[in-house]
């Protein structure tokens, strides 16, 4: 340690206590707008909240600038403190990595601040707002990757962090960058057609079934509005990208990765991939050697079983239904006619698709049987509780690629993000944590800025 000019061990401690403080600011923030909107306030209270994200804003670039100071203390061994000069620009270089990430090219004004409505929005499409930055610890190469996969994970479900309409990018203090794909918005209460207020692209009828059936970005509409978010946030060419996507964003993780125009010459570098909470195993045979992937599956992960039961099937029903009734609605006998007969032929195929799993599970079917036929809930519960869980175990479909099945909590009918956390923070397989070295080896666990993108569908499309 250098004692020339910082003392870097307390303005290491302090940072931390300031960083804790921006969030609390911002999360209040986020809370006092909600509580203004509920309460039809309107415009009232504005300042307070342009004000504390300001707050958060600005500290935030200087928990940033004091780790660029310790960083440059630490790295002299002490060969003399830095001139004047050189103090300014590590400033400017703390405030410059939020500006740019927020369009604004004079980095020496730090007006901007997250601005964007704690409920989403129609527009603003590609919009981009401030978050809060990443701060990864660890004594350990396994322990620092473990703890960038759990950030990156928890900030899925975290309504202010990343907002329903929004996907996250962090640009990492040593040029690389982390992507953050949440999943689907209305799981857990369906809603046929795009919300109303917010019109994002996480949708469940509109988009992520659709995605279902295939591992081309063309049929992946979160896929394409990533990358072209990308691309307008300034990602350059040739980056090297690590991906972490949960339910429908493990899906359009591994979409891209196995898109040679994004993955590959001319598009960027996808090094590292971590798919949570969907079904990825067709996937992975499209995702190239040069791509490290970690799929993770709750074995009680209903959301993965049933797109396991029948994958492209299940999901064909579900469309030609929709078809055939707005044919009927609309009074199209000839389109209905041919929706019902795709009803029909993707009914069948969800029938082959499942035998099976079904028969694997035959055990499990006739306790379901006995306990209806002689009144016995108990048996019928277990039963169904075996049909829906996956075998718990670690493979290796590739030297590439690790599939983790783990025996984790139920949490939202096992899909819930925190039952992923709460898996990758104790899990101990060598393959499993050689890969959580391998994050930190290649950089990503680090310090960057946090970047929420906005991903409304325009009006029209």
């Amino acid at each position: 340690m250098s004692a020339s000019w910082i003392d870097t061990e307390p303005a290491r401690r302090a940072v931390v206590r300031w960083a804790e403080r921006a969030d609390a600011w911002f999360r209040t923030q986020f809370d006092l707008e909600g509580d203004l909107g509920e309460l039809g306030l309107g415009s009232a209270g504005q300042t307070a909240v342009r004000s504390l994200a300001a707050a958060s804003t600005e500290l935030w670039v200087n928990v940033s600038f004091v780790r660029l100071v310790a960083d440059r203390a630490e790295s002299s061994d002490g060969s003399g403190s830095p001139d004047a000069a050189a103090i300014d620009r590590l400033r400017r270089q703390a405030g410059a990595a939020i500006q740019l990430g927020l369009g604004d090219a004079c980095a020496a004004s730090w007006a901007e601040y997250s601005s964007s409505s704690r409920f989403g929005d129609a527009g603003e499409t590609y919009d981009t707002d401030l978050r809060s930055p990443y701060w990864i610890f660890g004594s350990s190469a396994d322990e620092r990757g473990r703890n960038l996969i759990i950030r990156a994970l928890t900030d899925t479900d975290d309504e202010v962090q990343i907002r329903q309409d929004e996907f996250q990018i962090v640009r990492l203090a040593n040029g690389r960058y982390l992507v953050v794909l949440p999943g689907v918005t209305d799981l857990s209460s369906p809603d046929l057609g795009l919300d109303d207020h917010h019109r994002t692209v996480r949708d469940v009828d509109r988009f992520a079934y659709p995605s279902a059936q295939s591992t081309a970005v063309d049929d992946n509409r979160y896929a394409r509005m990533v990358w072209d978010g990308l691309i307008r946030a300034g990602i350059p060419t040739g980056a090297e990208l690590m991906i972490v996507g949960h339910s429908y964003g493990a899906d359009t993780a591994l979409d891209l990765a196995a898109n040679p125009a994004f993955n590959g010459s001319g598009g960027f570098d996808v090094t590292h991939v971590v798919a949570a909470g969907y079904h990825s195993e067709p996937q992975l045979a499209h995702v190239g050697s040069s791509t490290e992937v970690l799929v993770l599956q709750n074995h009680r992960d209903a959301a993965v079983i049933v797109e396991a039961v029948g994958h492209g099937h299940m999901v064909g029903v579900v469309e030609q239904s929709k078809g055939f009734f707005d044919s009927v609605i609309h009074l199209d006998p000839l389109a209905a006619i041919g929706h019902l007969g795709g009803v029909v032929y993707h009914e069948v195929g969800a029938v082959a698709d499942g035998l099976g799993y079904l028969v694997g599970n035959a055990d499990s079917l006739a306790q379901i049987g006995a306990g209806v036929a002689i009144d016995r809930p108990s048996w019928v519960a277990d039963g169904i509780g075996d049909l829906l869980t996956l075998d718990p175990g670690v493979s290796r479909p590739t030297q590439h690629q690790v599939v983790d099945v783990f025996a984790g909590g139920g949490q939202g009918f096992g899909h819930h993000p925190a039952n992923y956390v709460a898996h990758v923070a104790g899990a101990t397989d060598p393959s499993v944590v050689s890969f959580f070295e391998s994050v930190d080896a290649a950089g990503y666990a680090t310090s960057g800025t946090a970047l929420a993108i906005d991903v409304s569908v325009p009006v029209g499309d």
